[in-house]
């Protein structure tokens, strides 16, 4: 058997009810707004997704980008009282990826291909996101065609990616693109 997981995030439910007369397996048991207090971001909730624990615990880090050099994880972890001084400047830092996750993701239980998956393997071009931030380029339209033309383009290499291997492997039982 195989599985093909192509994960979609910021769904709306709204848009998942009015196409399932024309997709009838895009929504199966559960679906709908995720309901919590806090906000989670998308590295957590698709962390949660692909190890089962709830998104606190799944992916463990404080935020969602993590120096590279180790000794820098270790200042930023037990020196607290440098935080807040702008060091972080100085870092070279990454995306979560599936060395931080607190279990294993279902991908390393089959023989899986995964295309650039939130908190496994995302690799969306981190200075660009970090300079043009969504939250900071609502109404700025040269800024945000900046951010967006990088994202498009990002999704274009994607979906070329995943037909090609798709086109070239077969020897897998789950294939993921987020």
């Amino acid at each position: 058997m195989k599985l093909f997981l192509l994960a979609l995030d910021g769904l709306d439910p709204l848009l998942v009810e009015k196409w399932s007369p024309l997709l009838p397996h895009l929504r199966q048991k559960k679906w709908g707004p995720y309901q919590s207090t806090k906000e989670k971001l998308t590295p957590y909730l698709w962390a949660s997704i692909i190890t089962g624990l709830p998104p606190e615990e799944a992916l463990p880090a404080v935020h969602f980008v993590v120096p590279v050099n180790p000794i820098f994880r270790w200042v930023k972890r037990n020196l607290k009282f440098l935080r807040g001084l702008g060091l972080g400047k100085l870092v070279k830092r990454r995306w979560v990826n599936k060395s931080d996750l607190a279990a294993p993701a279902i991908f390393d239980s089959f023989k899986s291909i995964v295309i650039d998956f939130p908190a496994y393997n995302w690799h969306m071009d981190f200075e660009i996101l970090d300079k043009y931030p969504y939250s900071k380029v609502i109404g700025d339209e040269k800024r945000s065609e900046i951010l967006f033309s990088t994202v498009r383009k990002h999704d274009r290499e994607k979906i070329r990616m995943a037909e090609e291997l798709l086109k070239r492997e077969d020897n897998w039982e789950m294939f993921a693109v987020w």
